[in-house]
C-alpha cells in the first residue's frame, strides 16, 4: 500500500513534464490534436502500468511469478488481437490506443484481484516506510530513466525534427525489439528471487548462478539478434 502511493505521488511531477512537452509540441505546430490525445491517452495507460508493477515485484518476491507471466500474456494477447483486427477493420489511432490502455486497466484489476490470495491491500501514508522504499530504490531507478531515455529519447526527438510519418517507422523496429525482451525478461523475473537466496546461502554459489545464467541468455539472445538482422528485409 506505501508503495502504491509513493507511485501516485512520484506521477505527478511526470504528468507535468508530459503536458509541458505536449503543449511545447503544439506550440511550435509539430504535435497535431490527434497527436495530442494519443500521447494523453498512453499516459494514462502508463499510470495503470505504474500501479500494476508494486503487485508484480510482490509476486516475484513471493515467487509466485505465474501472476507476472499471466499478465504480461493476457496484456499482449490483448492489445496484439484487437489492435490488429482494429486495424484491418480500418479504424482510427485512438481506437488502437485505447485497447492499450484498456489493456493496461484490465492487467492492473486482475494483479489486484490475484493480490488476494497473497495479503491484504491498505493505502498507508507510512512516510519513514515510503522513503525507505524511495531511498532504497534508487539504483533500480536510476537504471529505468536511463534505460527509458536510451530507448525513447529518439522518437522524442525524431517527432521534433521530422514528420510525424518518421516516427512511425522508427517506432515498428523499436517495437519489435523490445517485444523480443520477453524472453531476457520472463528469465530475470524468475532468477532475482533465487540469485538473492543463493547470495544469503553462500555468495560463490550466487556468482556461478549468475555466471551460468548470463551464458544461458547470450545463447539464446545470439540467434535472435542474427536471424533478425538476416530476415530485416522480409520483416
Amino acid at each position: 500500500g506505501t508503495a502504491l502511493v509513493a507511485r501516485i505521488i512520484l506521477s505527478l511531477p511526470c504528468l507535468l513534464v508530459v503536458v509541458f512537452i505536449v503543449q511545447l509540441g503544439k506550440s511550435t505546430g509539430h504535435y497535431s490534436t490527434l497527436t495530442q490525445e494519443v500521447i494523453y491517452i498512453l499516459t494514462i495507460g502508463m499510470l495503470f502500468q505504474l500501479l500494476t508493477s508494486p503487485f508484480q515485484s510482490g509476486f516475484q518476491a513471493a515467487e509466485r511469478m505465474k501472476y507476472n507471466s499471466l499478465s504480461d500474456v493476457i496484456s499482449k494477447g490483448i492489445v496484439s488481437f484487437l489492435s490488429v483486427g482494429f486495424v484491418l477493420a480500418h479504424q482510427d489511432i485512438i481506437t488502437v490506443v485505447l485497447v492499450s490502455a484498456g489493456a493496461s486497466f484490465v492487467v492492473m484489476l486482475l494483479n489486484l484481484y490475484w493480490w488476494r490470495r497473497v495479503g491484504s491491500v491498505s493505502f498507508r501514508m507510512d512516510w519513514k516506510l515510503m522513503r525507505l522504499l524511495v531511498v532504497g530504490g534508487l539504483p533500480f531507478f536510476a537504471t529505468g530513466i536511463f534505460l527509458t531515455i536510451y530507448l525513447y529519447i529518439d522518437s522524442l526527438m525524431l517527432s521534433f525534427m521530422s514528420p510525424l510519418q518518421v516516427v512511425g517507422w522508427y517506432g515498428a523496429p523499436t517495437k519489435l525489439f523490445s517485444t523480443l525482451l520477453f524472453l531476457p525478461v520472463i528469465f530475470s523475473t524468475a532468477l532475482f528471487p533465487a540469485l538473492t537466496r543463493a547470495f544469503k546461502r553462500n555468495p560463490r554459489e550466487m556468482v556461478g548462478m549468475a555466471r551460468k545464467s548470463f551464458n544461458v541468455l547470450t545463447a539464446l539472445s545470439l540467434p535472435m539478434a542474427v536471424g533478425g538482422m538476416l530476415l530485416s528485409s522480409q520483416i
